[in-house]
């Protein structure tokens, strides 16, 4: 196929915007994959967590509470003195995992804000890697040619090693490696063309819908909110608001809860 026919000059376009097109898609996943989710939910732990963190502990008090509560009435239903201590080991029992989880929140918090504290370069670290990254995959990506080779696979396998480290000077060597490797495209017919560009066509299409889903998900769809100040502001504000619904519901729910501690059965009235 020296003498290329006018349809063959369209499937070559074709095929190289496919390719541009496979090679941002597959370097944008890579990069939400690698780097953007943990940053992500980091920062997002960073922004809005200490407040969830107090609207899970309200809660969870809240629930301890009212069991307690639960508790108290049947025995004060059988007109009896209750039993703190064969309470306060229900509860325990009850409401262990709940506990546990809450003093694991607590550590994530504590390693998010160490995450965001030591990390303030890496956003900009990350985006001379993507470049690096996606100067590469266009040369080497085994899915977008007819062919592959041993070397570009291992090429492939260095670059996303390389580049779940953030090792810039590994990418620019390989960039430099791979930047001079052309692959030439031979089909026997017009058909055969026709065929691996739809094939090409379909990787696409499933990538591009992949990317787009992932969007959709935590925390990729608070990506842009994160840098919305007055966004940030109106969520806190909100949470505040709750805290504060949540502390009231607590008090009077304790106060509830003290009254059936101070009761005595009729006999000892």
């Amino acid at each position: 196929m020296t003498d290329h026919s006018f349809e063959e000059n369209m499937l070559r376009m074709r095929l190289l915007y496919l390719r541009n097109e496979f090679s941002d898609l597959i370097t944008r996943r890579n990069e939400m994959i690698c780097h953007e989710d943990n940053y992500l939910q980091n920062l997002y732990l960073n922004i809005f967590g200490p407040q969830k963190y107090e609207i899970y502990c309200l809660k969870l008090d809240i629930a301890i509470l009212k069991r307690r509560g639960e508790y108290l009435s049947h025995y004060i239903t059988h007109n009896r003195i209750p039993e703190l201590k064969v309470i306060e080991q229900e509860l325990n029992k009850n409401f262990e995992q709940y506990i546990k989880q809450s003093e694991e929140e607590a550590l994530k918090l504590a390693a998010a804000r160490e995450y965001i504290e030591n990390n303030k370069a890496e956003p900009e670290l990350l985006k001379q890697a993507t470049e690096l990254y996606r100067t590469i995959i266009p040369h080497i990506h085994p899915k977008i040619y007819q062919e592959s080779c041993a070397r570009c696979v291992d090429l492939l396998a260095q670059t996303n090693s390389a580049y779940v480290t953030l090792d810039i000077q590994r990418l620019e060597k390989i960039a430099t490696l791979t930047a001079n490797i052309v692959k030439e495209d031979h089909f026997e017919d017009t058909k055969e063309f026709i065929l691996f560009v739809d094939k090409i066509e379909v990787r696409v299409n499933k990538l591009r819908s992949r990317v787009e889903s992932m969007n959709l998900d935590f925390p990729f769809c608070y990506r842009d909110k994160m840098c919305d100040e007055q966004w940030i502001a109106s969520e806190i504000v909100k949470l505040d608001k709750e805290i504060l619904n949540l502390g009231d519901e607590k008090r009077k729910v304790s106060d509830e809860v003290i009254l059936c501690q101070l009761w005595k059965p009729d006999s000892l009235n």
